[in-house]
């Protein structure tokens, strides 16, 4: 059973079918790649009604769905996601009243999307804030060491590289 929570995953099976009421959806298999559920497989059952059908062509995005055509879904299973696993309680049937992981969320890997926030500094705000932050900031010294992010591998590239203050190239190792 994979466990709730956050975990990486990728694609690697995915069907179109209709829902007991005749919709259709698409069920997408995520094998797991991190924790305790490593290589476990889950199942995410996605919708196509006017309130779900833009997630879930996002959602197949992150996956790496590259063309238009919902038909082939080329590059499925190209991109590492992050789902979110919860609980769910099963209501009817024999297994009434048991929990069983459910995929609830298939979000791009690192995040889900945006930042939002309902009151935005506009420029003039931001000039302020930024003045009065000067005097702290130089209060704080600048971070030396630590582990560089993970960086994209660049086609061709060996290895990654990142410049110094003066210019001069760095290996970030």
């Amino acid at each position: 059973m994979v466990e709730p929570g956050t975990h990486t995953a990728r694609a690697t099976q995915w069907e179109f079918a209709l829902t007991k009421g005749g919709a259709e959806q698409i069920i997408v298999q995520f094998e797991v790649m991190d924790g305790p559920s490593q290589g476990q497989c889950i199942n995410w059952y996605g919708h196509f009604t006017d309130k779900t059908t833009n997630r879930t062509l996002e959602a197949l995005r992150y996956c790496g769905w590259k063309s238009n055509d919902i038909d082939k879904l080329d590059g499925m299973g190209d991109y590492l996601v992050q789902i979110v696993v919860e609980l769910e309680l099963q209501e009817e049937g024999k297994n009434a009243g048991k929990e069983f992981p459910k995929v609830r969320w298939v979000n791009r890997l690192g995040g889900g999307g945006p930042i939002k926030v309902e009151r935005p500094l506009d420029a003039g705000q931001r000039k302020m804030f930024a003045a009065r932050m000067r005097l702290h900031a130089s209060q704080v010294p600048p971070m030396v060491g630590g582990y560089p992010a993970r960086q994209e591998k660049v086609p061709g590239a060996d290895r990654a590289v990142t410049e110094k203050p003066d210019g001069a190239a760095n290996d970030p190792f």
